[in-house]
Parts: structure tokens; sequence; C-alpha cells
């Protein structure tokens, strides 16, 4: 009996269990990159993070996908060091991981930025990777 009791319990703590999900940054119609723009986010994190993943999305609306999303990092939200970076090429949707561990900065910021004639809309999805 005892047994069957601790498996049942096992099983339902395995059944509850689940992965950390990812968090969307929210993006409203104005921030639309539309031919030559430029859209900033900065994300503000906790000091207890094992590290981060950043998947900036870009879908093509209309015109010829160019430009390039560009990650910084910053201790103090004022001085800004650029990392990482991707180039937009002329597909339906340009993405990529960004990922960072410990030690991880307190403040990232992406920035979209669009050339010729175009329209994008720009998406950023970030899952924190917390210390257990």
């Amino acid at each position: 009996m005892k047994k069957v009791l601790l498996s049942i319990m096992v099983l339902l703590a395995v059944g509850k269990s689940y992965a950390q999900p990812a968090q969307k940054i929210e993006f409203v119609g104005a921030d639309t990159l539309t031919n030559a723009d430029t859209v900033v986010r900065t994300l503000t994190l906790s000091t207890t993070l094992n590290g981060i993943v950043l998947q900036p999305v870009i879908t093509r609306v209309s015109g010829t996908a160019a430009g390039k999303v560009v990650l910084s990092q910053s201790l103090d939200n004022v001085n800004f060091i650029p990392t990482d970076s991707i180039t937009l090429t002329n597909i339906a949707t340009n993405t990529a991981f960004f990922t960072k561990s410990q030690p991880t900065a307190l403040y990232y910021r992406l920035t979209f930025i669009s050339s010729g004639t175009t329209v994008l809309w720009p998406q950023l999805w970030y899952l924190p990777r917390k210390e257990k």
C-alpha cells in the first residue's frame, strides 16, 4: 500500500511540474518599423538570474526587409555596450537567439533598426533562467 501511495504522489508531482514559460514584451501599433525607423525596448532583470535567452522576432508586413537588431547591456541603465546583433534579410520572418549566462547584466536594450522601404512588425520574447 505504501508503494502504491508513493507512486501516485510521484506521478502527481511530475504531472504538475512544467518548464518555465517564455515571456513577451508588448509592442503597440506605433512600434511598427516603417522605412528608415528605430524602436528601442529595455528589459530590467533581477540580480538572481543564472542567465537569459532573448528572441527578437521581426515579421515583414510589406516592402523589402532590411536593417538589424542590436543587443546592448548595462549595469547602470545609462551606459549601454552593444554585445550582439543580427542583420535582417528579405524573408517573411527574421529571428535569432541571444543567450547570456552568468554574470548577467541588470539591463538589456534591444534596438530594432529598419532601412529602405519596408514595414516590419517587431516582437521580443525572453526566458529568464532563475537560480535553483
